[in-house]
């Protein structure tokens, strides 16, 4: 008995100790010592502020210390606990998985709650006096919660309510792509949880600053003054870099795109980029590549690349573009055309030309058609799928890797033959922006372009279908399809491989 009793008053005092103290919980639940500035966010939230903010780079172990903080309140009695991420699929694969991966290096912990897809709850007591019973799956919990992607302002803030409890909180993973609405929940479950004798209310949010709006711009900006906020940088100079970023990497790709190129700004550094970024590519890039002078040895030994944008609607152009290496060729434009009639005018081309590649935009369906009729005179057409997966893990899908591709081409001495096409290019690159989604760069939808310019970016998404994947040169002859050697001038007028004899 006196054994029993003595381990009873161990595991009290044990657990006295885990609420006034969540990096020894981590230690002693986890087997790890948190990172500094780890401890720091736990013991913000111990020592009972209400807003806490992580503004981070990739890869820091936020949603880790989102976990640790979860658990870690659920030693609180009814803690009521709303985990929310900017959509269903990250809270599943994240914060979900990250709360799952945890709570399996703790035997306490998993024999303390029931975890299921969606809800972590204290099991109920109702094996003892009525008066001792108690209904603690409907009282003390954790819920992950959701929002639809059509849902505006007020039906996102209906995600926090129901939270009713003498200790709450609210958690925010990828905040840096919520909605404000969010924000305006979560302060009211605030308002509702005055916090003093033992309760508390706390909202955590943690993100990559990828937006210039939202909770997380708000509250490392605007609303400063409210927040307790940490910045988490990988930056090689910075002596208090997070150690989980590679340094090597980290070094690679500043070297390769500079320290305030927007994707090493928001992924390396953990900072917001300035809104002038949201733009593509300016005007006087696209330019200066109309047009550009080339000569043959910059080009000649590249694949040649055809690139295919097919009609989607009766008002859009079907458009051919054929690229070797830095040179952008004199493009087909077809209207209201019958897919065998596309798939025969690419067969003269790449007979003509003795082409390498043709890409064709296969997004809907709409180019498959196409496709077929190549295969059936014996021509194998690479499909290439906008929302498909791309081949650099930075980039959201693969419009948003080949356009991106696209503008660095230009930027890098690519030359596109001047015409009327060329300035069509250069008013589609122009107005499309891009965003980030998570830790990924997006480039904004095609119909959004189109609602822009009255018209599909048939031309640009032509030229892009180029970069869809690389291709190694067949021919290694310097003049092959050429017709001649020499110097050129500009990538139209000395070659066009369109032109008929």
């Amino acid at each position: 008995m006196e054994v029993e009793q003595a381990d009873e008053a161990e595991a009290i005092a044990r657990f006295q100790l885990w609420q006034k103290e969540p990096v020894q919980f981590v230690r002693d639940n986890f087997g790890v010592e948190p990172d500094p500035w780890q401890a720091m966010v736990l013991n913000w939230v111990r020592d009972g502020d209400r807003r806490v903010a992580m503004q981070a780079c990739k890869g820091p172990g936020k949603t880790c210390v989102l976990a640790w903080i979860i658990w870690w309140f659920m030693l609180f009695e009814n803690a009521n606990i709303a985990a929310i991420s900017n959509s269903g699929a990250n809270a599943r694969n994240n914060l979900w998985k990250e709360l799952a991966l945890w709570r399996d290096k703790s035997v306490w912990i998993k024999q303390t709650y029931v975890m299921t897809a969606t809800r972590i709850y204290v099991p109920s007591i109702t094996d003892l006096e009525p008066e001792l019973n108690r209904d603690y799956e409907r009282t003390w919990y954790c819920e992950m919660r959701t929002w639809s992607k059509t849902a505006d302002d007020a039906a996102v803030a209906q995600t926090i309510q129901g939270l009713h409890a003498n200790n709450v909180m609210v958690i925010l993973d990828e905040s840096g792509g919520m909605p404000d609405g969010i924000m305006v929940a979560a302060e009211g479950v605030l308002a509702n949880a005055v916090p003093g004798d033992g309760k508390r209310a706390h909202i955590v949010q943690a993100g990559n600053p990828t937006a210039l709006k939202g909770p997380l711009y708000r509250a490392a900006t605007s609303e400063r003054a409210l927040w307790k906020v940490v910045e988490i940088t990988g930056d090689p100079d910075d002596p208090l870099r997070t150690p989980r970023l590679s340094l090597t990497w980290c070094q690679e790709q500043i070297r390769t795109h500079g320290r305030e190129h927007p994707w090493v700004l928001v992924n390396i550094m953990g900072k917001f980029p300035p809104a002038s970024f949201n733009a593509l590519i300016g005007p006087d890039e696209v330019s200066a590549a109309i047009g550009r002078h080339l000569v043959l040895s910059s080009f000649n030994r590249a694949a040649k690349v055809i690139g295919v944008d097919v009609a989607r609607y009766g008002d859009d152009a079907t458009v051919i573009w054929p690229r070797q290496g830095l040179a952008a060729f004199e493009p087909v434009m077809m209207r209201n055309a019958h897919p065998d009639d596309v798939a025969g005018r690419i067969a003269v081309l790449m007979e003509e030309w003795k082409a390498d590649a043709v890409m064709v935009d296969a997004t809907g369906g709409f180019g498959d058609g196409v496709v077929d009729s190549l295969a059936r005179i014996g021509i194998s057409a690479i499909r290439v799928q906008f929302a498909g997966k791309p081949i650099e893990p930075k980039f959201y899908n693969k419009r948003s890797e080949i356009l991106w591709k696209l503008c660095e081409w230009i930027k890098n001495g690519g030359a596109i033959a001047p015409g009327q096409w060329a300035q069509e290019v250069q008013a589609e690159l122009t107005v499309t922006e891009y965003t980030f989604r998570g830790d990924k760069i997006l480039i904004e939808d095609k119909d959004f372009i189109k609602a822009k310019l009255g018209h599909s970016p048939d031309h640009s998404d032509a030229l892009a279908c180029t970069f869809a994947f690389p291709v190694a040169p067949r021919d290694s002859d310097p003049l092959a399809g050429i017709g001649g050697a020499g110097d050129y001038s500009h990538a139209k007028t000395d070659y066009d491989p369109l032109q008929r004899a």
